[in-house]
This record gives structure tokens, C-alpha cells and sequence, in this order.
């Protein structure tokens, strides 16, 4: 239809007429490319939105689990502690503190796995999408957070602990499984519960109390034992403040997530 009124005007040499056409035509086209990129821009800004706050939901979620462990890792420690104290004094002399020794020093050893699996930063590292979180310093943020702490996971807890693989040769089989069954609560683990006591209970000595007393008397003079139980604990320091580490960085990336978003939705309309 324009394009029949430009001709028209032409031939009937009207050239102001032919010139508003033209404007018309510039204008259409500019507000058409206008709305386009604002609803771009919306679409975009709706997009940045939602993958925020599935990063931040992650982010949440790893902290979360960065808390039970430490109520673990530091219940794991305080046995270490205790089976150091009696380790350094002399032998239990009575089957409750002999039992109380053997459990301390067997759950000394125990270790639950970690890591950030970061499945939202995973998926949008894949698809090429973590500009929609923010600029250069938060992906160099998220980098550090996930792929550093990955190596430094990898590197430090990569192997078995020497005092783990020592206490499970040392100790008899019949009491390592007695502890499993009675000390031990697997589905803990799965539900995330509060207080080392749910993950480890308190519980009564086996019925083979022989077996107790000649087990506590023998581990009782291992130095080699007294060694390795120095390393674990050392271990677990660093192990805890590691998860320390990871806590403190996990709330202040949501920071950063959060204030970019802000400031996203602070800055004027079309800027980048």
C-alpha cells in the first residue's frame, strides 16, 4: 500500500508527498526494530531472571550440605579427640570405657563424600549461557567457586586416609560389624539429620566382652596407632575448615548473584 502511494506520488511529481512516505516508511521501520529489541531485551532479562535464581536455589542447596557436614566432620573429630585423650593416659579399666575407646577410635575413622556438583553451572557452562548471570567477575567468581574448589577436593581428600585403612585392619572383624549395626545409622546419611548422635548413636557393647577387653588392651599400646590418629585429626581440621571455606564463599557468590541482578534491573533500558 505504501509502496503504491510513493508511485503515485511520483508520477503526479508531488515530492513532499513522496518524502513524508519515505519519513513514514523510516519511522515504521525504526519502532519495528524498537519493539523488537525490547521485547528481546525482556525476553532476555526474563531468561537472566530465572537462571539467577536457579543458581542461587543450587548454591543454597550446597551450603545446606556443606552444614550437615560439618555437624558430621566435627562429630567425627570429637572422637578422634576422645580416643587421643585415652590413647595418651593409661589403659581403660573398666569394659564401658573399654567399649566407649574402641568406638571413638573406630568412628575416628569414618568420612562422608562431598563435593559441589553445581548441576545449574554445569548445565549453562554447557550451553554457553552463564552470560545471563552477569558480566566477567561473576563467571570468574563462579569458575573459582566451582572449578577451583573441585581440584582443591580432588587433591586433598582424593585418597583414603591412612588412620581409616589402619583402624579397620587393626580392630576384629565381629566388632567392626557390631558398630555398623548398632553405632552406625546409614540412612542418616541420606536424610540429612541435625546432630552427630543421629548419624552415630550411642550404643551397648557386644556380648563378647573378652573379645572388648583383649581388642582395647592391643590398640591401646599401638604408637603406630597413636601416630596415624594424629594425622587423621590433623586431616579433619582441614577438612572442616575447608568446608568452612566453601560456606563463607557459597553465601557471598549468592551476594554477588543477587546484587548483579539488581543492578540489571537498575540499569537503563537498553544498556549493556
Amino acid at each position: 500500500m505504501i509502496l503504491r502511494s510513493v508511485m503515485q506520488h511520483v508520477r503526479d511529481q508531488n515530492w513532499f508527498a513522496v518524502a513524508l512516505d519515505f519519513l513514514i516508511v523510516v519511522v515504521g521501520v525504526f519502532i519495528g526494530i524498537q519493539v523488537a529489541n525490547w521485547n528481546d531485551a525482556r525476553q532476555r532479562d526474563a531468561r537472566s531472571e530465572t537462571a539467577r535464581a536457579r543458581l542461587v536455589d543450587n548454591i543454597r542447596d550446597e551450603i545446606e550440605l556443606m552444614r550437615l557436614r560439618t555437624i558430621y566432620f566435627e562429630g567425627v573429630s570429637d572422637f578422634g579427640e576422645y580416643a587421643d585423650t585415652v590413647l595418651d593416659g593409661p589403659p581403660p579399666d573398666t569394659d564401658a570405657a573399654r567399649w566407649q575407646f574402641l568406638v571413638a577410635l573406630f568412628q575416628a575413622g569414618q568420612a562422608w563424600p562431598f563435593g559441589l556438583h553445581g548441576q545449574v553451572y554445569r548445565e549453562m557452562q554447557s550451553a554457553g549461557q552463564l552470560d545471563l548471570i552477569g558480566g566477567p567477575e561473576i563467571r570468574s567468581a563462579l569458575s573459582s567457586y566451582y572449578d577451583e574448589s573441585a581440584r582443591e577436593i580432588g587433591i586433598t581428600f582424593g585418597t583414603i586416609d591412612p588412620y581409616r585403612a589402619l583402624i579397620r585392619r587393626k580392630m576384629p572383624w565381629p566388632l567392626q560389624q557390631y558398630i555398623w549395626t548398632r553405632c552406625y545409622d546409614f540412612d542418616a546419611s541420606q536424610t540429612g539429620r541435625e546432630t552427630i548422635e543421629e548419624y552415630m548413636p550411642a550404643c551397648p557393647p557386644p556380648d563378647d566382652l573378652d573379645r572388648v577387653r583383649q581388642a582395647a588392651t592391643d590398640l591401646h599400646a599401638s604408637e603406630e596407632l597413636e601416630e596415624y590418629l594424629h594425622g587423621r585429626l590433623s586431616e579433619l581440621h582441614v577438612t572442616l575448615g575447608f568446608i568452612r571455606n566453601v560456606t563463607r564463599d557459597g553465601v557471598a557468590l549468592i551476594d554477588e548473584v543477587n546484587r548483579t541482578g539488581r543492578e540489571d534491573d537498575e540499569a537503563p533500558e537498553g544498556s549493556e
